[in-house]
């Protein structure tokens, strides 16, 4: 039975938190710089989390590929 608790498995796991950790603090930070520092409105604050949601969308297939694939 092959080992489960690999290096390759907590590289894996560190990579997970790291952007789940990104993508949970963007979901509030994200809004209150466009409205605030930016000094911008909410429906700014709306497209610039539209714009990154699309365009994660859109790149993440591109950035899965793997060379040795």
């Amino acid at each position: 039975m092959a080992r489960l608790l690999t290096p390759r498995f907590a590289l894996l796991t560190a990579a997970d938190l790291g952007y789940f950790t990104a993508m949970g603090i963007a979901v509030y930070a994200l809004p209150l710089y466009v409205t605030g520092p930016l000094h911008s409105t909410n429906a700014a604050a709306g497209l610039a989390f539209g714009a990154f949601a699309i365009s994660a969308l859109l790149l993440r297939p591109f950035a899965a590929r793997s060379p040795a694939a």
